[in-house]
């Protein structure tokens, strides 16, 4: 059995497990590849076939006056903050493609049929940050309107890649390979346990390398999309993932093969 990883990321329209979805996007990534994580078309990834472009994502954008129509959360502090942003932030969530909601999984199913054949594998692993957001609002949107039944994914399968980034982050200061990792070695364990949302400012960020896999998708892979913010969150796990693997063989962190 080979098993992929797919990373969603939701903008919504408030906090609360009835939000409406104002766009949803997925990169398709593979956990054990050496140098960059995402389904590239070399041999350094899963997918090395020759196949469309530097990897495999989706981005929608389900109605939201029909989701407004069905009761979903329209939070007023929520519109107030988008009001807030700028201009470029604003525009990446006009941009994805937009689909009846009831329409929406079915064309997730399709993508990830089409980034299992991409890759050669048969089974996934789906991740999302925090357990209690994208995932809880994800399968509420399902349920409202009748489309839970096409999306059956057994819960062993599911990953939150907050609490994993937190955990790895930790075992790495634990045995003493932070500053391996970082280039602030001055930012210390209780600095991270006092505030743990902290870290991720520390965390090394995409390379030049990984980050043309996202320019390749243009608008839709810029900061701010929820393609960015996906890639962004498989990059951290893929990292950490590296790197407590090197902790419990008793090695040195990898970072040289990351750069």
């Amino acid at each position: 059995m080979r098993t992929i990883d797919i990373t969603f990321d939701l903008e919504t329209t408030s906090l609360q497990p009835t939000a409406a979805i104002m766009s949803f996007g997925a990169v398709a990534w593979n956990r054990q590849a050496k140098n960059n994580p995402f389904l590239l078309n070399d041999n350094t990834a899963v997918g090395g076939d020759g196949k469309d472009g530097y990897g495999r994502y989706t981005i929608l954008a389900p109605h939201l006056s029909q989701q407004f129509v069905s009761g979903f959360d329209f939070d007023r502090d929520t519109a107030q903050w988008w009001s807030g942003q700028s201009d470029d932030a604003k525009s990446k969530v006009i941009i994805a493609k937009s689909v009846y909601c009831d329409f929406l999984a079915v064309e997730w199913i399709k993508w990830i049929g089409s980034a299992l054949d991409f890759a050669g594998a048969d089974s996934y692993r789906l991740w999302c940050q925090g357990s209690d957001f994208d995932l809880a609002i994800f399968r509420h949107f399902l349920s409202v309107f009748d489309t839970d039944h096409l999306f059956k994914l057994h819960h062993c399968y599911f990953r939150d890649a907050r609490t994993f980034t937190l955990e790895a982050v930790e075992t790495i200061f634990k045995a003493g390979k932070w500053g391996e990792l970082v280039d602030t070695p001055d930012y210390k364990y209780n600095d991270f346990c006092a505030n743990p949302q902290t870290i991720y400012s520390h965390l090394p960020q995409m390379t030049e390398r990984v980050q043309a896999s996202l320019d390749h998708y243009g608008e839709l892979g810029a900061r701010h999309s929820v393609l960015f913010d996906a890639a962004q969150s498989s990059w951290n796990v893929w990292l950490l993932q590296r790197c407590v693997d090197a902790v419990i063989a008793g090695k040195n962190l990898p970072m040289e093969d990351i750069k």
